[in-house]
């Protein structure tokens, strides 16, 4: 399992019919709870960082589904996201096991990587770093 979760940090249901607004309201409580509960002030901006980042990555519907369903073909998913449609996104993104031209050796190693690639995209989404640059769409709305 993957260590950052953007939904954990902004305590959002993994649920991939949330909102804009739900999104935006989540962070502005977060932030609102970090700074009257941490007494020290010297961890605010790192904090402040961590949660920001986190909306950041959660800011339109599309970014929100791929960041779930990147969470969602990890290894040990089932146990923490119960949503339905996460299962089936989960299972859309992986390649079959069954069915396919591939042996089931060459199945679960396409596997690996898909999942491979998705922490990599998480890494990403957690430091700020995106693929084609920075959007140009400042929108919260999904």
């Amino acid at each position: 399992m993957t260590g950052w979760d953007p939904y954990q940090i902004l305590w959002l249901e993994h649920d991939p019919h949330l909102t804009g607004w739900q999104v935006l309201h989540a962070y502005v409580r977060r932030m609102n709870w970090m700074y009257r509960s941490t007494r020290d002030q010297e961890q605010w901006p790192s904090q402040a960082s961590q949660i920001r980042h986190a909306a950041w990555v959660l800011r339109t519907r599309a970014h929100r589904h791929r960041i779930l369903a990147d969470l969602a073909i990890q290894s040990g998913w089932p146990r923490t996201y119960a949503h339905p449609d996460v299962a089936v996104m989960a299972n859309s993104l992986l390649t079959p096991l069954l069915g396919a031209d591939l042996t089931l050796e060459e199945a679960c190693d396409l596997r690996a990587l898909e999942r491979e690639a998705a922490a990599l995209r998480l890494e990403r989404a957690q430091a700020g770093r995106w693929r084609h640059g920075p959007p140009r769409s400042h929108r919260w709305l999904g």
